[in-house]
C-alpha cells in the first residue's frame, strides 16, 4: 500500500496529479523549489466544502479512507462558507466501529490572516 500523491513541483512548476472530478473542479498550486508551499482545490458543488486527510500514523488496522483505532490524521478542510470569528465549530468523526466522536472548539477572538490553524 502507498500513500496517495496529488502532486508535486519540478522547479517552479506546480504539476497536479489529482484531476477534475465528481467534487473537484480545479487543482492549482504554488511551488518554491522543489517543494509545495500551497494548494488550492476548487469545489464543484460550491456550499458543500471540501476536505483531504492525511494519515500522519497508521493503525494496525489501517483501511484507506476509513478512521480507525491507532489512526493520527490531519485534516485539510475548506468550509462551505467563511469561518467568522469567535464561531463555535463541531466536527463529528464518525469511525468505521466503534463510537462517533463530537469535536467542538471556538474559533479566535481575532483572526488576523487567512490560515488559522485550529484545535480542541
Amino acid at each position: 500500500t502507498s500513500d496517495l500523491i496529488l502532486a508535486n513541483c519540478s522547479g517552479s512548476t506546480f504539476n497536479s496529479m489529482l484531476s477534475a472530478n465528481d467534487y473537484v473542479k480545479s487543482v492549482s498550486g504554488t511551488c518554491s523549489g522543489t517543494n509545495i508551499s500551497t494548494i488550492t482545490l476548487v469545489p464543484k458543488k460550491e456550499g458543500k466544502g471540501v476536505f483531504a486527510v492525511e494519515y500522519l500514523q497508521k493503525g494496525s488496522n489501517w483501511v484507506n479512507g476509513n478512521l480507525q483505532r491507532g489512526d493520527v490524521v490531519k485534516i485539510y478542510y475548506e468550509a462551505p462558507k467563511d469561518i467568522a470569528e469567535d464561531e463555535n465549530i463541531r466536527l463529528n468523526f464518525i469511525p468505521k466501529v466503534g463510537t462517533p466522536t463530537l469535536t467542538q472548539f471556538l474559533t479566535p477572538n481575532v483572526i488576523a490572516t487567512e490560515r488559522v490553524y485550529l484545535y480542541p
